[in-house]
């Protein structure tokens, strides 16, 4: 508890404590293991986790813990042989299954990655309905409902429905009304259903096969050059008059046009949070827009203004909205999550801030994306600190100023 609450010191005495009393109990050594990497201790957590493997050498959980701490560090490889071992002793918490899969992700083995997915935890082989999508065909006229349960995955998995689509297929997006616009605007949906509130079971019908988006990946066994890319994904028309957004009258468009060549600002999201825009405030030669939205835009509003932002967050209703908004600028800042994945899908230069565990869609070196050519990743420091990442972010708006 008090690690969560981010009471790093506090949480290590305690666990400290536990453990100087029962010396030789390997579950307290392990949890003071887990509050020093959780603080950022990667040093000791790792000596005490070499000690409790040595003891305990099929402890899966100490071996799941040791590969955490490597990735933190970097060494995916090692990382790697770390996770497998302690899933070859048979089954274990699913948290084990994803980390593997998440790590060959990261060092580009999409074939092991995907094939894991598909036969990890004793999962039975995808419905014979969804069989079909792994193939080059068997899907012409075949009625398909994708649907919307993550935002960050659902907009990356955009990227192949136009391949879907040439196969023939009738695509059906469901989705959170926030995204239904966005959707609305691919030329490979048929159709856009909004839901607020989304039901798998609801969904199903006899000869409509229902997917969830975050599923594409591994179903189509992608990898960053299959599909090819054609072209910017969401590159919209400006939405037609009469519509619920904001950028389709000529105001609108107006002020969009304004925000030409700015730097753009969102840091709602697993990030700094509000530390984001006051680390880039104040820089000589660099306009700030905040796009930002919603309740983190009011709370840090005192910023904005005294920063001398340009604010959009009023014309921000929808990703729809946030798209055009976008697309009108030099640079995006966000931190990992489906405004990152906007931005970088739109082909604008696209910098995220990317938590101490990473994400396999930003890999693991500190070069660009492979299926974003377009970003460049800032780092948590593995003790929890963003300051380091904040830093590199104002030195490398400066620079680009000069």
């Amino acid at each position: 508890m008090l690690s969560q609450l981010r009471r790093h010191p506090e949480a290590i005495e305690a666990a400290t404590r536990a453990a100087t009393l029962s010396p030789k109990d390997p579950r307290l050594q392990l949890s003071r293991a887990a509050v020093l990497l959780e603080a950022g201790d990667l040093v000791q957590a790792g000596k005490l986790l070499a000690a409790v493997l040595r003891a305990a050498p099929k402890d899966a959980v100490a071996a799941g813990l040791l590969a955490t701490l490597m990735r933190r560090q970097g060494r995916l490889d090692e990382a790697q042989v770390a996770i497998d071992h302690a899933r070859s002793f048979g089954p274990g918490p699913g948290a084990l299954d994803r980390l593997a899969v998440e790590l060959l992700l990261m060092r580009g083995r999409y074939g092991d990655a995907w094939a894991l997915v598909n036969g990890a935890s004793g999962n039975a082989s995808p419905p014979a309905s969804r069989l079909a999508l792994t193939g080059t065909g068997g899907i012409a006229g075949q009625a398909i409902r994708l649907v919307s349960i993550d935002s960050s995955a659902a907009l990356f998995a955009a990227r192949f429905l136009p391949s879907l689509k040439a196969r023939g297929a009738a695509l059906t997006v469901v989705c959170p009304p926030v995204l239904a616009r966005l959707f609305e605007a691919l030329p490979a949906v048929d159709t856009v259903l909004p839901m607020a509130r989304i039901e798998l079971s609801a969904l199903l019908e006899k000869g409509v096969m229902v997917v969830p988006l975050d599923h594409l990946p591994h179903l189509l066994a992608v990898t960053p050059e299959t599909p090819p890319a054609e072209g910017r994904l969401f590159d919209m028309a400006p939405a037609a008059a009469g519509t619920t957004g904001t950028t389709g009258t000529a105001a609108a468009r107006a002020a969009v046009s304004a925000i030409s060549g700015h730097v753009g600002l969102w840091w709602e999201g697993p990030g700094p949070g509000a530390a984001l825009p006051e680390a880039v405030a104040g820089i000589a030669g660099v306009t700030i827009a905040s796009l930002q939205a919603g309740p983190a835009r009011d709370h840090a509003r005192a910023i904005i203004v005294s920063a001398g932002f340009v604010d959009r967050g009023d014309a921000v209703c929808d990703f729809h909205d946030l798209a055009e908004e976008i697309r009108s600028l030099d640079r995006m800042i966000a931190p990992d999550g489906p405004v990152a994945h906007l931005a970088a899908a739109l082909g604008v230069e696209t910098w995220v801030l990317v938590d101490r565990d990473g994400s396999w869609h930003w890999h693991g070196d500190p070069g660009p994306s492979p299926w974003y050519p377009n970003t460049r990743v800032f780092r948590q420091s593995p003790d929890g600190s963003w300051s380091a990442a904040l830093a590199a972010i104002r030195e490398a708006l400066a620079r680009t100023s000069a």
